[in-house]
């Protein structure tokens, strides 16, 4: 055995050679279904469009009341996104394989973590 496919079986055994107690494989199942619904998958586009708005309304010289509306309009967006990648991390932890095979949740957890990262979260991320 050559030192590249030793390497590729520990990696493939780490990522992917671990078990799960019976409860977590069942309730990752229900969470995936929840997923892989076409209506949340819909959601999910419509909150990264959302977002997007948001994020595009921004600019100098707002009033308050703008600046405070697309605030909190980022916040709820950003909290919906976290919640569905914590969905999808759920979901992959069981079948790590179905992130790499499924490009939209991959799109979902990628966009989610940029969108995560560059929003002011406030008082909340003063500690991030």
């Amino acid at each position: 055995m050559s030192k590249k496919e030793f390497l590729k079986g520990k990696c493939n055994q780490l990522l992917f050679g671990w078990e799960c107690p019976v409860g977590w494989h069942k309730f990752a199942h229900v969470v995936e279904l929840f997923i892989m619904d076409a209506f949340v998958d819909m959601f999910i586009t419509l909150c990264i469009v959302i977002n997007t708005a948001f994020m595009a309304f921004e600019q100098d010289g707002m009033d308050l009341q703008m600046e405070t509306t697309l605030q909190y309009g980022n916040y709820v967006s950003c909290t919906l996104l976290v919640l569905v990648v914590v969905m999808i991390l759920i979901i992959c932890q069981t079948l790590p394989k179905l992130l790499f095979i499924t490009r939209h949740l991959l799109y979902s957890l990628m966009y989610t973590l940029k969108a995560a990262g560059s929003a002011d979260w406030g008082p909340w991320g003063a500690h991030l």
